[in-house]
Parts: C-alpha cells; structure tokens; sequence
C-alpha cells in the first residue's frame, strides 16, 4: 500500500467505497507513519460525521446527566467514541481550530471529545468548564489541572486559578448547549483552594 499514492486512494475510497475510508485512513495513521494534516484532519472528520449519523439514528445526542462515559456507549457509537478520543488525545497533526469552527464537535454532545481539542489550543479555562459544569465532574476537572500544570509556562501555569475561577464564576453555556449552573460552586472551590494553594498564585 505504501507504493500508492495516498491521496489518490483516499479520493477513490471517498467516491466508491466510502465504508473502507476510516479502516484506510486508520492504517495511514497508526501504521504507516503519516503526519500530513490533510489526513488527520480527514480522519477526525470521518469519526464525527459518522458519529452524528449514528446520533441521529439514535434520536440525538444524550441531554441528561450524567453522560455516558465516552466508549461506554453500545454498539458502534461506543467503538467510533473510542477511537476518535483516542485519536485527539495522541495527535499531533491535526488543525484544532477546524474542528471547532463550523460546529463540527458539536456543543451538545461529544463533551470530552470538545476539551481535548480545546487544551491542545490552550484554551484551558474553556475545557475546564466543560469537566466541571458541562459534565459536571470536579474530579475530572481536578485531574486535568493535574495533568496540564506547567510552572514554568505561561500558558499551563495558571491552570488551577481557570479551574477556581470556573467555580466561582461560571461561565454561561454557548447557544444549544445544555444550561450550566449559574451559581458560585463554594464546596468545590474551598476544596481546590485547600489542596491545592501552592500551585494557585493567590
């Protein structure tokens, strides 16, 4: 396969066998070593066009918390749920930005999925209320501050300080989003205060 020119088969896979896309783009990624944009970008596409299809076939995307767990889902929908989180979190060519214009990742589902694309742009605060008010999931939120704090850098280093301010003043949920709480989350807060003060810049 690797004699072929990549492109020219995608177009082919696209136009005759479309079923054979994402096995073939999976095989580019994952074994034959691709790092063009142009595939990644292809192949997150693929997963969230073929998620909202099978959403629709569903009946929509869940609206009641708690969310299922992304892949504890049945069927296909916890497989490709799988696949694609995996795929965002272990990338590193594909355009975030064009994945969350257009409302490719929608607002009302697929919340995970959303913050993982948004720490790889450095929109932390943004992610944070996804974990914390979206999915309401301190423990989540907590993990990701753990995960992405930085003190040496600029960008991770406030991480804590999103995650409080988050707490304190939610931020409103966007257009077709399910609503968020509007009030102060004061147990929250005072326990991330508390066990974290030192990596908070009071």
């Amino acid at each position: 396969p690797d004699e072929l020119p990549r492109a020219e088969v995608l177009e082919y896979l696209k136009a005759h066998c479309p079923k054979k896309v994402i096995p073939y783009l999976e095989f580019l990624v994952n074994e034959g070593h691709e790092t063009r944009t142009e595939f990644h970008d292809e192949l997150a596409f693929q997963y969230l066009d073929t998620l909202r299809a099978l959403y629709d076939a569903a009946g929509g995307y869940p609206t009641q918390r708690p969310f299922p767990e992304p892949g504890a889902e049945p069927g296909d929908i916890g497989a490709y749920r799988k696949a694609l989180l995996h795929f965002l979190e272990t990338s590193d060519y594909y355009k975030p930005q064009a994945l969350l214009t257009g409302m490719k990742i929608p607002v009302q589902g697929l919340f995970e999925e959303r913050a993982v694309v948004l720490s790889k742009i450095g929109s932390h605060d943004k992610a944070l209320a996804i974990y914390a008010l979206d999915l309401g999931n301190s423990a989540k939120a907590e993990e990701y501050c753990r995960a992405h704090y930085r003190e040496d850098r600029d960008d991770c280093k406030d991480v804590y300080l999103s995650l409080l301010q988050v707490y304190l003043r939610p931020p409103p949920a966007a257009p077709n989003a399910p609503r968020r709480p509007t009030e102060p989350m004061l147990a929250p807060a005072l326990r991330l205060l508390s066990e974290h003060y030192q990596h908070i810049n009071i």
